[in-house]
């Protein structure tokens, strides 16, 4: 495994910092546009897979 590495928010792509503004105000509905409908969420051992799926995940998260 390796070592976590502290990067500022400023640094991050548009669309990282674009889902974190989102899921932090729990706007599920701007949250989802960060991911494209090929994406995988893998949560706690549960695999997610297109944006169905991950938008049902944000609602119960």
């Amino acid at each position: 495994m390796t070592a976590p590495t502290s990067i500022p928010p400023s640094e991050l792509p548009a669309p990282i910092r674009g889902y974190l503004a989102a899921h932090a105000a729990r706007d599920v509905d701007a949250a989802i546009d960060a991911f494209s409908p090929t994406a995988v969420v893998v949560d706690q051992g549960q695999t997610f897979r297109g944006t169905d799926a991950i938008l049902g995940f944000l609602r119960h998260a």
